[in-house]
C-alpha cells in the first residue's frame, strides 16, 4: 500500500467518524437545541480542512457551503453532505478495514453488522472465543469489540490474552459491557481495553467512538510504520510483511530470507565525531542498502539492533550478495566529521532462510547471532547461514557480581560477536573451566565467595588457563590491587567507570597478542 492509500484510507475513517457527529448534531437542530448550531458549523470546518488534504473537492467545497450556511439553509445543505459522505467510496475490498465482533447476543451481533459497516470496513463476527481466535488467526484485524459475558471465557480473561500474544497486543478493543459498575470499567481499562461501552448500546455514540478509535489507530500506525531518522520501514512493518512473505512462500514454495545489519563501530563514531555525525552516517548507510534493493526487498530499522532486511524469493546466497554488493558500496565512499576530518565505515551482516512455521521473533534472533559471528570473525563482512555454522566463536568468560554491569558488558559484548559466559561466584566460574577453557576471561576485582586475587591466581595455575588472556576490573583507588594483578598474571587492568568501546578495544588487543 502507497502512502497515498494510508492517507486515503485515514481520511475516510475521519470523516465516518464526523458524518456520525453531524447526524446527532442535525437530530439535536431539530429539537431546537441552539447549542446545535455551533456545533455543525466546527464539524463543518473540520471536514473541509480534512478533505483538502486528502484530495475530497467536492465534499471541501460542501463542508465551506454548510459552515457560512445561514439558519434557513442549514438543513438543506446539511443533508446533502451528509449524503456524500456516506456514498465516499473508493478503498478496494483487500484494503478495507476490518472489524472482530465478538459477544454470546446474536441481536447485538445484527446490529453491530448493520450499523458499523460502511465501504471501507467489513465486520466480522463471533459468538465465542474460540472462534474468534480462529479468526484473529486467518484475519487482519483493525479493532475488537468484546462482549463482557462470552459462553467459554470470561471476556477479561480473553482481553489478557489478546494483550499478552504479539500478534494481537496492538489491536485497539473496545469492551461491550453489561454492567455500569465503576469497578468493572476500572478493571478492563487496566487490562488494557481502549474504553468500556456500557449495554444497551447507543448505537449513534458507538459508531462514533468505532471510527475515531480506528482513525487514532491509523494515526498511529502511519507514524510507527516508519523510522524517524532514516525513513525506512519500521519494525513495524517489518513484521507485517514477514508474515505476508511467508505466507506467499507456502504456497509458492519459493525461498524466503532475512538479514540482520548493523554498523560497525558506530559507538565509536558517536563518541569521536558526535551523535549528528553518526546519525549522518546511519542515513548515508540506510540509503546504500536500499538502493542495492529489489523492489520487493524491505529493509526495516530494527530498534538498537540495527537494520533488518527482508528478501522474497531468495536464497541464503542471493541475499548475502545483494548485501555484498552494498557492504562495497559503502566501503568506497567517505564521511567527513564537523572539524573536516576523513572517515570510512563499514558494516556486518548475517542471513539467515525462513523456513515453514518459524517465528518472526526467532528468525530475527538467528539473523543476530550470525551477524555478530560476522562482527568476531572482523567486521565488515556478511555471513550466510551455512558459513555461520562453520565459524569458531571466541568465548569469554567473564566474572562479575554486579548484575547492571554484568548485564551491560555481556549486551556489549555479544553484539561484538563474542559468547558470553557470566558468572557471579568465582569458584563455580574456575569449576565451569574444567570442562572447555575460554578464549578471554574478564573478572572483577571484588567479588564474593572469594577474593579477586585469589581467583586470578588459581586461574593461572590452572593448567588449562595459564596462557588465556585475563582483564581485570578495578574501581577508583585500587592501584596497588592493580599492580599486584599484573604481577599475578593479569594482563590488562582497567577502571571503573569505563568506557565499553575501550574495553572491546582492549579485549581485541589481547585476542589478537594470543
Amino acid at each position: 500500500m502507497t502512502e497515498a492509500d494510508d492517507l486515503k484510507n485515514w481520511c475516510h475513517e475521519a470523516l465516518l467518524a464526523r458524518a456520525a457527529a453531524l447526524e446527532a448534531a442535525r437530530d439535536a437542530l431539530g429539537k431546537g437545541e441552539v447549542e446545535s448550531v455551533g456545533s455543525i458549523r466546527r464539524i463543518a470546518n473540520s471536514i473541509r480542512s480534512l478533505c483538502a488534504q486528502c484530495g475530497f473537492c467536492e465534499i471541501t467545497d460542501a463542508a465551506q457551503a454548510l459552515a457560512l450556511a445561514d439558519d434557513a439553509a442549514m438543513p438543506d445543505r446539511l443533508g446533502r453532505i451528509l449524503a456524500m459522505l456516506h456514498t465516499v467510496d473508493g478503498i478496494p475490498e483487500d484494503r478495507r478495514k476490518s472489524i472482530l465482533a465478538v459477544d454470546s447476543d446474536p441481536n447485538v451481533l445484527a446490529a453491530l453488522r448493520e450499523r458499523l459497516t460502511s465501504s471501507g470496513r467489513r465486520i466480522v463476527t463471533a459468538d465465542s472465543a474460540a472462534r474468534a481466535g480462529e479468526i484473529l488467526a486467518s484475519s487482519n484485524i483493525q479493532l475488537i469489540l468484546l462482549g463482557m459475558f462470552l459462553p467459554d471465557i470470561d471476556a477479561r480473561d480473553l482481553l489478557v490474552r489478546l494483550k499478552e500474544e504479539s500478534a494481537t497486543s496492538g489491536i485497539p478493543v473496545l469492551i461491550l459491557s453489561d454492567s455500569a459498575h465503576r469497578r468493572t470499567r476500572l478493571e478492563c481499562l487496566a487490562l488494557g481495553a481502549e474504553d468500556v461501552l456500557t449495554k444497551p448500546l447507543d448505537l449513534e455514540h458507538l459508531a462514533t467512538v468505532v471510527s475515531a478509535r480506528l482513525q487514532r489507530a491509523d494515526e498511529i500506525s502511519r507514524g510507527s510504520l516508519y523510522d524517524p531518522l532514516t525513513r525506512v520501514p519500521s519494525r513495524g512493518a517489518f513484521i507485517e510483511a514477514f508474515q505476508r512473505a511467508q505466507s506467499h512462500a507456502a504456497r509458492t514454495r519459493e525461498p524466503v530470507s532475512v538479514a540482520m545489519l548493523d554498523l560497525d563501530h558506530l559507538q565509536l563514531i558517536n563518541e569521536s565525531y558526535g551523535r549528528s555525525v553518526g546519525n549522518g552516517v546511519i542515513r548515508r548507510f540506510s540509503a546504500v542498502v536500499s538502493q542495492g534493493l529489489r523492489k520487493s526487498d524491505l529493509l526495516a530499522r530494527w530498534g538498537w539492533e540495527g537494520f533488518v532486511v527482508l528478501f522474497p524469493d531468495t536464497d541464503g546466497k542471493g541475499a548475502a550478495r545483494a548485501l555484498e554488493k552494498a557492504l562495497e558500496h559503502l566501503r568506497k565512499g567517505t564521511f567527513q566529521s564537523r572539524d573536516g576530518g576523513k572517515f570510512k565505515a563499514t558494516f556486518s551482516a548475517g542471513v539467515t532462510p525462513v523456513r515453514a512455521g518459524d517465528r518472526v521473533e526467532d528468525v530475527v534472533r538467528e539473523a543476530i547471532r550470525l551477524m555478530n559471528a560476522a562482527k568476531g570473525a572482523g567486521r565488515d563482512r556478511v555471513i550466510f547461514s551455512d558459513e555461520g555454522t562453520a565459524l569458531q566463536v571466541k568465548k569469554v568468560l567473564l566474572v562479575e557480581d554486579d548484575p547492571i554491569v554484568a548485564s551491560v558488558l555481556q549486551h556489549r559484548l555479544e553484539r561484538e560477536g563474542f559468547e558470553v559466559s557470566t558468572y557471579t561466584e568465582g569458584i563455580v566460574a574456575l569449576d565451569s573451566c574444567k570442562k572447555a577453557a575460554p578464549d578471554l576471561i574478564i573478572l572483577d576485582v571484588e567479588i564474593r565467595g572469594m577474593d579477586g586475587l585469589e581467583l586470578l591466581s588459581r586461574f593461572r595455575g590452572h593448567p588449562f588457563l595459564r596462557k588465556v588472556p585475563i582483564v581485570l576490573l578495578a574501581g577508583l583507588g585500587s592501584e596497588g590491587t592493580v599492580s599486584r594483578a599484573l604481577e599475578l598474571g593479569a594482563n590488562d587492568a582497567i577502571t571503573k567507570p569505563f568506557s565499553p568501546v575501550e574495553l572491546v578495544a582492549r579485549i581485541r588487543r589481547q585476542m589478537t597478542r594470543g
